[in-house]
């Protein structure tokens, strides 16, 4: 007999699983989710997250980080200042907060981030609706990104135009497996 213990798994997008099996509303999701962005971002590079804010949510955030800085600081805020979404920038402290006054993103609602590299600012589109940010640091030294917060995560995916290959879909899956059974890679 196999000891079933639940694990979670990163699947590349040659895979076709399901963020959420039949039956099941949500799950334990690992967060922080921190991934290193192969090769930096490029002029028309998109990173698209999705996920659901949680009810009880005060809070989210995705950084686009190079080394110990943050290039861009995109976080929803439900508690003091309800609807609002600060955008920033950190280098040897936090910049000036741009706010964007708009409940795009409500608590218990799914929602889909799309982040676009322009030469002068992102573009981000959330559930269909714009903003911009213009780069306080150069998106060229962007390595990595982080989610963290009030938010059940669904996936990521980092597409970079120069990429010859179709980019980099990060599900975050939860997986019964058999102690003993062993995934391909």
């Amino acid at each position: 007999m196999y000891a079933v213990q639940p694990i979670f798994r990163f699947a590349d997008s040659k895979q076709d699983i399901s963020m959420k099996q039949e039956g099941q509303t949500s799950f334990e999701n690992p967060l922080p989710f921190i991934k290193s962005i192969k090769g930096g971002l490029q002029e028309g590079s998109t990173i698209t997250v999705t996920g659901r804010v949680k009810p009880e949510a005060k809070r989210f955030h995705v950084d686009l980080q190079c080394s110990s800085y943050t290039a861009f600081h995109f976080n929803p805020r439900y508690n003091k200042h309800p609807g609002n979404i600060v955008c920033n920038t950190y280098q040897r402290g936090w910049g000036s907060e741009e706010i964007h006054k708009q409940e795009l993103i409500p608590p218990g609602t799914e929602f889909t981030l799309v982040f676009q590299v322009k030469p002068d600012a992102y573009l981000v589109t959330v559930n269909g609706h714009s903003l911009e940010y213009v780069h306080r640091l150069s998106f060229q030294n962007v390595d990595s990104i982080s989610v963290d917060g009030g938010i059940e995560l669904h996936s990521v995916h980092i597409h970079n135009p120069s990429h010859t290959e179709e980019g980099c879909l990060l599900k975050l899956v939860r997986v019964l497996l058999p102690c003993c059974y062993q995934m391909n890679k």
